[in-house]
């Protein structure tokens, strides 16, 4: 690879499949510590990169990703076998270290010797996300309802002019409450969120809001385990989105509220994002499975954060051996009558991403179609699973 186009610092070694010399120089370095002997990374402040269109930038090729692999292995190489995940799944845990990596860099202001924008030209165009527009008449219907005395005196004709008042009258009476700064997780959900949800999801199956435990999760931690010990359960989902138009009723989209009001702490966003990460990635590998013989390596899973007022849309998807979250976008939920504006991007936020939970179902049942056909054509000669 020509010095133009690598993606290591000049202090790196110039072979990038041969990192000995880098290993034999770095054997004190600390995991997540890239550059000088003195500068360490302040992860109290560690905050999610925001990744953008790519612009004129180059996907990865396959010696980057062998790069990045080796990368990885050396700094996850550098942690104690306690903080060392162990796992079984197609793509390896050590992409935590990864994802560490790059969002440390970032918020550091530091160049990653992995360059976001080209990371994210080689991942699926299916994780793109757009805020869908209103119509002109959805958006008059909307600042009248914001901008009117009483919300009950605006007519509402249609369906979602019904769905889209009865948010406004719940999210304006959650943020006139007196105590609307200091609510529970659960407290949170129910004022802020389901809301939201209602407004924009009743054509989607959610199980029961509250802490579900997701199947996914239940069936990887239990592979291998003798059937006779006791049962490790699933991660438990703040809000799970199903898709029942399959025998096997996938997961298509999980949330979790991290906290409630006042914001939680910067552990609880770290360790619930990372929670969302091995939900919605083991829903992802559960279709592979679901879907083994065809190739369903496109296939994109979404999920969402709540941190405070702040809304987050991230997609998991597959590339270069590694599974990667992406932070897509971030919406902020109304906290004051100086700020209930912001309800029509929430509300847009969440459109948007039910149509991504809609594509992602229509690609299940596209994939599901194609496993039908590959087996229907070679009549079960070869395929030895028993067809559920």
């Amino acid at each position: 690879m020509t010095k133009n186009n690598s993606l290591e610092e000049e202090s790196e070694p110039e072979d990038e499949t041969d990192l000995s010399d880098f290993e034999a120089n770095s054997s004190s370095v600390h995991p997540l510590h890239l550059y000088d002997e003195d500068e360490f990374v302040d992860i109290s402040s560690l905050s999610e990169a925001r990744v953008v269109k790519g612009g004129d930038q180059r996907s990865m090729e396959p010696n980057d990703w062998v790069t990045v692999m080796k990368k990885i292995d050396f700094y996850r190489s550098k942690l104690t076998k306690a903080r060392c995940l162990h796992d079984d799944m197609p793509f390896p845990a050590r992409y935590i270290i990864f994802s560490l990596i790059i969002l440390v860099n970032m918020a550091q202001h530091h160049d990653c010797w992995v360059r976001t924008s080209t990371l994210r030209l080689s991942l699926p165009k299916e994780t793109e996300f757009t805020l869908p527009d209103l119509s002109v008449e959805e958006r008059d219907f909307f600042d009248r309802l914001v901008m009117s005395e009483d919300v009950k005196d605006v007519e509402a004709k249609t369906r979602n002019e019904q769905h889209a008042k009865k948010l406004v009258e719940s999210i304006l009476d959650a943020v006139t409450s007196p105590d609307k700064d200091d609510a529970s997780e659960v407290e949170h959900m129910f004022r802020n969120i389901v809301p939201l949800i209602d407004a924009t999801m009743r054509s989607m199956r959610i199980k029961d809001s509250g802490e579900q435990t997701l199947n996914a999760s239940a069936v990887r931690r239990n592979k291998g385990r003798d059937s006779a010990d006791r049962a490790r359960m699933g991660y438990r989902v703040d809000i799970q989105v199903e898709f029942r138009d399959l025998h096997w009723q996938p997961t298509v989209g999980c949330g979790e509220i991290s906290g409630g009001l006042p914001r939680c702490s910067l552990a609880k966003e770290w360790t619930d994002t990372l929670k969302l990460w091995l939900e919605i990635r083991d829903t992802w590998a559960m279709a592979q499975e679901e879907l083994e013989g065809i190739d369903a390596s496109n296939l994109v899973i979404w999920g969402f954060t709540v941190v405070g007022r702040k809304l987050r849309i991230y997609s998991l998807a597959a590339a270069g051996g590694l599974f990667h979250l992406v932070l897509v976008y971030e919406a902020t939920i109304p906290s004051s009558l100086s700020d209930f504006c912001n309800i029509e991007i929430a509300y847009r936020t969440m459109l948007g991403f039910v149509e991504k939970l809609k594509m992602t179902s229509k690609m299940l049942v596209d994939l599901n179609r194609k496993l039908a056909i590959v087996r229907r054509n070679d009549n079960g000669s070869k395929d030895t699973r028993a067809v559920r």
